[in-house]
């Protein structure tokens, strides 16, 4: 569970000098991963450097009958150079990080339930208003009609928090982090018929914000509490084994009001349409391309549409090293003055390795584009993040990250800066 670095939308995250003691440890305890002998789940398709399993580290976890509980708790400390994301009168401080998750999950040949909880603190040595406590509850109920059909139902209620660095909050004026509480209830269906496979799901969800001691800003600014109704498909159909055209569409109604009045409703909808492709699970690629348009009820306000991406892509060099792309393009929610919402571009690339059968390594960068209309305005985020893990056994791991952000490519006014984050945990699991 590794601290909220960053925070950005409400709706939908190792340097050689810093892990050099940590690295010169951790090879005393551990074999070259190119000697080890691969379980039948290492080469499975699919399966990932982040997601394969590793028996010898993994945690056991406690037999509840059918069920099983896992449970893990976390402290660290971190150094973040620039706490408010400025370009000039820059803040630092060390940032101490402790939580906690717990789930359970049955164990049956059909069928699936599962709970899970998680909480994390954030503490700020030198700047006291910062400081944040994160808590999630989750429950899943899955019925599995027969071997290629389901339903699922979906319910969570989180607690969290904008970080001072998101845009909006930026230039709002806020100086400290901005609260809110999401609740989402989703309904899923799965079926197959042949060669035609497809999901549908509804959903409902519930936005609201406290502004604790910027009430006032929340009033009279941003922030302004919603519900959001959804709903949408995706239809793929096997033109051959590992090959699908693909069709998916969406659509959301969201209705809000603010404090002092002002409404924010809108319609929004996307349809994208492309292919999937597995190839002999070495490179799994998806992409999906089309239109997307967000209208507000009120007539005054300009509709945002564009060109919407959903592209995916997974290549396998080696059991050892997993590279990942992704590339995503739609209507995203505001919090800014009216609610109005903005085209976000986001696209990224990912490495993971496997040094070591007990040693992983990432190397992540991804760069973020908004785009406003009422008033025009941009700015990109690019972010960058090296991390290693060490399994030290079932039960204790140390997780090291270094972030570095930065903003440009601004208009209007929007102030571009450029922050580190430096980050060293420790995680005890059952």
């Amino acid at each position: 569970m590794p601290p909220r670095l960053r925070t950005r939308s409400v709706s939908t995250g190792c340097v050689a000098t810093a892990l050099a003691g940590l690295s010169i440890a951790a090879c005393l305890s551990s074999t070259p991963a190119v000697a080890q002998r691969r379980d039948a789940d290492a080469v499975q398709r699919g399966v990932t450097v982040t997601t394969r399993s590793r028996p010898e580290f993994d945690p056991l976890g406690v037999r509840l009958g059918s069920f099983r509980l896992d449970a893990s708790a976390e402290t660290g400390l971190g150094f973040d150079d620039n706490l408010f994301g400025t370009e000039r009168d820059r803040r630092s401080s060390l940032v101490f990080a402790n939580g906690g998750a717990a789930s359970v999950q049955s164990q049956w040949g059909i069928h699936a339930a599962a709970l899970s909880a998680r909480i994390e603190n954030l503490t700020y040595a030198n700047e006291s208003r910062l400081n944040t406590t994160d808590w999630s509850l989750a429950g899943l109920g899955r019925y599995d009609i027969d071997s290629s059909s389901s339903v699922e139902l979906q319910l969570s209620q989180r607690h969290s928090f904008l970080s001072v660095q998101t845009l909006d909050l930026q230039r709002a004026g806020f100086r400290e982090p901005l609260p809110f509480d999401e609740q989402t209830a989703r309904l899923i269906a799965r079926s197959r018929i042949n060669r035609l496979s497809g999901t549908a799901y509804g959903q409902v969800r519930h936005v609201s914000f406290d502004g604790g001691e910027s009430a006032a800003l929340v009033d009279n600014t941003v922030a302004i509490d919603y519900f959001a109704y959804s709903a949408g498909t995706t239809i793929a159909y096997e033109l051959t084994p590992g090959r699908s055209a693909t069709l998916a569409l969406r659509a959301e109604e969201l209705d809000g009001e603010g404090r002092r009045g002002g409404r924010i409703d809108s319609f929004t909808f996307d349809v994208l349409a492309g292919f999937a492709y597995d190839f002999d699970g070495v490179y799994q690629a998806s992409i999906g391309v089309g239109y997307a348009r967000r209208e507000y009820r009120d007539s005054t306000r300009r509709s945002i549409e564009g060109v919407g991406l959903d592209a995916r892509l997974v290549y396998l060099p080696s059991q050892l090293t997993t590279i990942t792309a992704a590339v995503r393009r739609g209507v995203d929610d505001s919090v800014r003055s009216g609610g109005e919402g903005f085209l976000r571009t986001l696209g990224s690339l990912r490495v993971d390795h496997e040094l070591q059968r007990n040693i992983i390594l990432g190397a992540e960068v991804s760069l973020e584009r908004r785009e406003y209309s009422n008033p025009s305005q941009r700015a990109s985020d690019a972010v960058g993040v090296l991390s290693a893990r060490w399994l030290i056994n079932r039960n204790l791991s140390m997780i090291a990250t270094y972030q570095h952000v930065t903003r440009f490519g601004t208009t209007a006014g929007i102030e571009e800066y450029d922050q580190n984050l430096v980050f060293l945990r420790l995680r005890i699991s059952l």
